[in-house]
């Protein structure tokens, strides 16, 4: 049996923490990716664990290490690798026979992979990132998978809904010229001078940088984080759905949260989206020159508009172009990846 091992996102994923259904850990279902991934490796004559599992006396030179983000920060790298070696001996990555990154964090949050390919190079025998680079030839390019196949009926069903929201965690490390939270704010300040906008998620206390804009008006609107995004969302009839950055192929779960519960995004992002989402199931925000035209369009929009977004979503949650937003798509570039079988996307 094949032996992968999985470097996760955090340390409080170890001790296979990534795998667990813990409702504290597994928020909105989002290890169901990673319990289906572990289930398929089994079935696969694939045994994976967290790297901290590693043991010196069971390794051979055919282990595989799988990094979920590359952890490039020297302190945070010291620190994360100190944990797991109080867990269990370090690996040096030299002993595996074959090492992979998945990159799905973008140059807003972690610059530099992105500014240090050919170090990145020298790390990973194979790297997917999850926008398209450059160096599309050499590099594979692959969408964060999505646990849900399917829309979720008693969210979806909801009429009684109200205008507008947004859910996202305030966050900004970077300022990149392709940055969006910049846009965030300013839409969140235009729809809370009307008061139409709720505000959900982690961190607006407090704005990120000092020249951040009409924080009064941001603050006024913040309704705290949520437990589940799911069961907040499914409560309106539009989101305020704009990536991180807007990158060729970059494409979140936020556009598709939206499709789940039945509610029409606003979305600002990949410039590229309708390769891989038909844009009959969102509103492109490119399509206005502010927000005004924006609101008004929001506004005068029939119960027959809103429901032909709605159903437009829901088929294509139902198609074969859904596919490479999978878990299953995933799993099964996954376990070609740790098997030596080449693939680019």
């Amino acid at each position: 049996m094949l032996n992968v091992y999985l470097d996760p996102f955090s340390t409080e994923s170890l001790l296979n923490r990534l795998f667990s259904a813990d409702p504290e850990l597994d928020r909105d279902a989002g290890q169901v990716v990673w319990r289906y991934l572990r289930e398929y490796c089994i079935k696969n004559d694939i045994n994976l664990n967290t790297v901290d599992i590693w043991d010196k006396e069971r390794a051979t030179d055919s282990d595989v290490y799988v990094a979920l983000n590359h952890k490039e920060r020297p302190i945070l790298k010291e620190m994360y690798r100190t944990l797991i070696g109080r867990l269990n001996q370090t690996p040096n990555l030299s002993v595996f026979g074959r090492r992979i990154l998945f990159q799905f964090e973008t140059p807003v949050v972690q610059p530099w992979p992105y500014s240090n390919m050919k170090n990145l190079a020298k790390i990973y025998d194979t790297m997917f990132f999850s926008c398209k680079i450059p160096e599309t030839e050499k590099y594979g390019y692959v969408h964060y998978p999505q646990p849900f196949n399917m829309i979720f009926p008693k969210y979806w069903k909801n009429k009684d809904r109200l205008f507008l929201t947004m859910i996202n965690a305030n966050k900004r490390l970077f300022l990149p010229p392709t940055e969006l939270h910049t846009e965030r704010i300013k839409a969140v300040a235009f729809f809370g001078k009307f008061n139409e906008i709720d505000l959900y998620g982690h961190g607006w206390n407090n704005p990120v940088r000092s020249t951040d804009l009409n924080w009064s008006v941001v603050r006024h609107v913040y309704k705290g984080s949520v437990a589940s995004k799911n069961e907040t969302m499914y409560r309106y009839t539009f989101a305020i759905c704009f990536e991180n950055m807007a990158l060729p192929g970059y494409i979140t779960e936020k556009i598709i949260d939206c499709f789940l519960v039945g509610t029409v995004p606003v979305y600002l992002g990949a410039q590229d989206i309708e390769k891989y989402i038909p844009k009959r199931c969102f509103i492109d925000m490119r399509d206005f020159e502010n927000f005004d035209e924006l609101r008004t369009h929001l506004k005068t929009m029939t119960r027959k508009e809103i429901e032909t977004y709605r159903n437009n979503a829901k088929r294509y949650l139902e198609s074969k172009q859904y596919f490479q937003f999978t878990k299953e798509y995933f799993a099964e570039l996954f376990v070609d990846l740790v098997n030596g079988v080449p693939r680019k996307s």
